[in-house]
C-alpha cells in the first residue's frame, strides 16, 4: 500500500528507507560482475568527494576497524586505484588518495549504475518518472542536510 502524503515523518522515513535499501542491492548485484565489491567502490567515491584522506577517517566512514580498512587500501593500491602517502601535516599519518586509473574506475561505476537504473525508470508510466524526477531533488537537499549535520558534528 503506497504511504500518503500526509504520513508522519517517521513513516515516510521508514519507507524511505526500505526502498532505498532494496534499490541499492538489486542494482549492486546486478553490477556485481564487474569485480568491484561495495567497500572499494564506497571507498573510491569518498576520496573523490574528500580529496586526500587519512587511513583513520576513511575507515571511519566506511564504519570498519582500521586494519580491514588498510588491508583494503593495500589491495585497491595493487590496483592502481588509491595512493598512500605521508599526510603533509604529520609524517607519521597516512593519508590516501585516488589515482587517475580509480577516478576513471569510479565514473564507470556510477555510469553503469545511473544506465542500469535509467532502463528501469523507463519501463515506469511516464506520471511515475515525472514523481521520481521531483523526488530527486528532495532527496539531493536531504542527503545535502545530513551532510551538513555530521560535517558539524566532526568540528
Amino acid at each position: 500500500m503506497p504511504i500518503l502524503p500526509s504520513a508522519p515523518p517517521r513513516a515516510v522515513a521508514e519507507e524511505l528507507t526500505a526502498h532505498v535499501t532494496r534499490l541499492n542491492l538489486l542494482l549492486r548485484s546486478e553490477l556485481a560482475p564487474q569485480g568491484v565489491s561495495l567497500a572499494q567502490a564506497s571507498t573510491l567515491a569518498t576520496l573523490s568527494q574528500r580529496g586526500p584522506t587519512r587511513m583513520t577517517e576513511l575507515a571511519a566512514a566506511a564504519a570498519v576497524a582500521q586494519p580491514s580498512m588498510s588491508a583494503l587500501i593495500k589491495r585497491m593500491e595493487r590496483q592502481g586505484w588509491v595512493r598512500r602517502s605521508s599526510a603533509l601535516s604529520d609524517q607519521r599519518a597516512v593519508e590516501v588518495v585516488i589515482t587517475g586509473p580509480g577516478a576513471r574506475l569510479l565514473a564507470e561505476l556510477r555510469e553503469a549504475r545511473s544506465a542500469a537504473l535509467g532502463r528501469h525508470l523507463g519501463r515506469l508510466a511516464a506520471a511515475d518518472q515525472e514523481l521520481l524526477a521531483q523526488a530527486a531533488g528532495s532527496l539531493g537537499r536531504l542527503v545535502e542536510s545530513i551532510e551538513e549535520e555530521a560535517t558539524g558534528r566532526a568540528r
